[in-house]
C-alpha cells in the first residue's frame, strides 16, 4: 500500500496478490469491530472497478454505508494481481448537521420508527447534552421523538432503514429496542446533563443499534410535507463520575386508561411496584439519584406528579405540574436531586378534564387518545428501563358496573 495526502484529500494505492476482493480497514482501536472499510474489486468479464464503502459493527459481515465518500480513479487485474487507486477527503464530517429525511403521510397519527448505526468510537465517552432539532414550520405536526438503545443483535437489512411502527412490515427485531435514552414533546428544549453524570456510549458490549421513534400528528391530511427532525448528542471523551440512565414511569399505553366525558377533574394512576424497582436495581444497594424529569400526558391532562413512598411513608413530591400545559413538556432539573432507594414505591398521578368531550377517552397511540407518563433522568445507570401498570380487566368491569364471567 502506498499514500499520500494534501490539505483535503487523501490518496491510496493499493496492489495485493489476488484476483478476487480487496478489503481495507481503518481502525480507531486495531479492531474489526468500529471500523471504516472500503472494499474493491474488479469485473472478470468487464474490467470494470467498483467500490463499496463499509463499517463494521462487530467479527460479521461490513454495514453499507449510508453515504459512500471514496473514489476510485483506477483499477486493473492481471493473471496474479489486482492494483486499486482510490481517494476519500480527509474529513467528512463538516459544520452542518445531517438528518434523514421522512415524507409525513395524510392520515392523522403515524409513529416513523428509523434505526441508526452507534457512532464508531474508541472508547468510552459521555453524551453531556442532548438537543432537539426540529424541522421549521413543522411544530403543530411533531407530537414528540424518542431514542431506544437496541441491545441486541440485528440483521444487516435493518440498520440504517425507516419503517412506520407497530406495522406488519416493522421487524419483529426491532421491538426488543425498549431501552429510551432521550425523550422530546412539543416545547422542549435541550437537556444538559449535570457535571457528575452523562449518558455512556462505546462501552463494550453495550447497544448495537439506535431507533428514533417519531410521533406525527397530520389532522388535516396535509400533503409533501418532509420532516429531518431528529436529536444532536455532544459526546466527550472525558468521563463524569456516574453513567447516567433514564426510567419511565406510569400507565402502560393502551386501552386500560379509560377516562369519562363531561369531567371536570378525573384522576388516573401508574405504579412503579417496590418489587419492580428492587429487581431492576440488582445489585446496587444503594440505590439511583433522580436529577430532571419530563412528564407527559396529551390534550386533557391539567395536572401531573410522581409521588414518592418509603417503608409506608409518603416523601416530598418527586416531581410535579399543576398546571400541565400540552404545548410546553420541557424536560426541568430537579432543585435538589431526589435518591430512590430499593423497595421504594413510585405513583404517577395524572389528573384529566374532559368537559368538552362527549365520549369515553381511552389510552393510547393517538393525540386524541391519553397517556400518563414520567421520564426520570438519574444516575448511576440500571437495567431497568420501564416501571409502569395497567388496571385489571376485573377492575374495569367492576368501575364500569359490569361483570366478567
Amino acid at each position: 500500500m502506498a499514500w499520500d495526502f494534501d490539505d483535503e484529500f487523501i490518496r491510496f494505492k493499493v496492489t495485493v496478490e489476488t484476483r478476487g476482493y480487496i478489503g481495507v480497514g481503518f481502525s480507531p482501536n486495531g479492531g474489526m469491530k468500529g471500523s471504516d472499510i472500503v472494499i474493491g474489486w474488479v469485473d472478470d468479464v468487464t474490467g470494470q472497478g467498483y467500490l463499496s464503502d463499509r463499517h463494521a459493527v462487530g467479527h460479521s459481515e461490513p454495514l453499507v454505508d449510508a453515504s459512500q465518500d471514496y473514489t476510485l480513479h483506477y483499477s486493473h487485474q492481471n493473471g496474479t494481481h489486482t492494483v486499486l487507486q482510490i481517494s476519500r477527503k480527509l474529513q467528512l464530517c463538516g459544520d452542518e448537521d445531517h438528518f434523514l429525511t421522512v415524507t409525513i403521510p395524510t392520515k392523522r397519527t403515524t409513529y416513523w420508527c428509523q434505526t441508526f448505526p452507534l457512532p464508531r468510537l474508541n472508547k468510552k465517552h459521555h453524551v453531556i447534552k442532548i438537543e432537539p432539532v426540529i424541522q421549521p414550520g413543522l411544530e403543530s405536526e411533531l407530537h414528540h421523538i424518542v431514542m431506544y438503545n437496541c441491545y441486541h443483535n440485528v440483521s444487516n437489512e435493518t440498520v440504517s432503514t425507516g419503517y412506520e411502527c407497530f406495522s406488519r412490515n416493522m421487524p419483529s427485531e426491532l421491538g426488543e429496542c425498549t431501552y429510551i435514552i432521550a425523550a422530546w414533546a412539543v416545547g422542549g428544549g435541550p437537556l444538559i446533563f449535570p457535571a457528575h453524570a452523562g449518558l455512556p456510549f462505546g462501552v463494550e458490549g453495550d447497544a448495537t443499534l439506535l431507533m428514533m421513534q417519531t410521533h406525527y400528528d397530520n389532522p388535516q391530511g396535509k400533503q409533501g410535507l418532509v420532516d429531518s427532525s431528529g436529536f444532536r448528542f455532544t459526546l466527550t471523551p472525558d468521563l463524569r463520575k456516574y453513567d447516567a440512565g433514564l426510567l419511565t414511569v406510569g400507565e402502560t399505553i393502551g386501552t386500560g386508561q379509560v377516562i369519562p366525558p363531561f369531567a371536570d377533574s378525573f384522576k388516573t394512576v401508574g405504579y412503579c411496584h417496590p418489587e419492580c424497582l428492587s429487581q431492576g436495581m440488582g445489585d446496587n444497594t444503594q440505590g439511583i439519584t433522580v436529577f430532571a424529569s419530563m412528564l407527559h400526558s396529551h390534550l386533557l391532562g391539567h395536572a401531573m406528579r410522581v409521588r414518592h413512598f418509603r417503608q409506608g411513608a409518603e416523601l416530598p413530591v418527586l416531581s410535579e405540574d399543576n398546571n400541565y400545559d400540552f404545548n410546553y413538556q420541557d424536560t426541568r432539573m430537579m432543585r435538589e436531586e431526589v435518591k430512590i432507594l430499593p423497595g421504594d414505591h413510585l405513583a404517577m398521578e395524572c389528573d384529566y378534564r374532559s368537559t368538552n368531550r362527549t365520549e369515553v377517552t381511552f389510552g393510547g397511540l393517538s393525540t386524541m387518545n391519553e397517556m400518563c407518563l414520567a421520564f426520570l433522568m438519574y444516575y448511576p445507570r440500571i437495567a431497568l428501563g420501564r416501571c409502569r401498570t395497567t388496571p385489571s380487566p376485573q377492575y374495569l368491569a367492576s368501575f364500569i358496573g359490569a361483570k366478567i364471567g
